[in-house]
């Protein structure tokens, strides 16, 4: 998957009921795939960086703390913070 490029996007719960957290799109395919492994129900996403030399590490803050994927957010870990379940607010 090197050499597939991606697009992220964070959301929010809308008022409407849609669906919040991390969404990734490669430019070649339909739909967004929700990137939901190893975070908390009702995560939602302030920021989001792709480590600039792997893209498959990439970085989010949430309302309920910092995470980094190693796959490309197909899974997520927590990152050892001070307060691991601060709103952060910016990577």
């Amino acid at each position: 998957m090197a050499d597939k490029f991606h697009v992220y996007a964070g959301a929010v719960r809308s008022a409407e009921g849609g669906k919040g957290g991390v969404f990734r799109r490669a430019p070649d395919e339909e739909g967004w795939a929700a990137l939901t492994d190893g975070l908390p129900d009702g995560t939602e996403i302030h920021a989001i960086t792709v480590h600039p030399d792997n893209p498959d590490t990439v970085f989010i803050g949430t309302t309920k703390g910092g995470y980094r994927s190693a796959d490309r957010g197909g899974h997520w870990t927590r990152l050892a913070l001070p307060d691991p379940g601060a709103d952060v607010w910016s990577i």
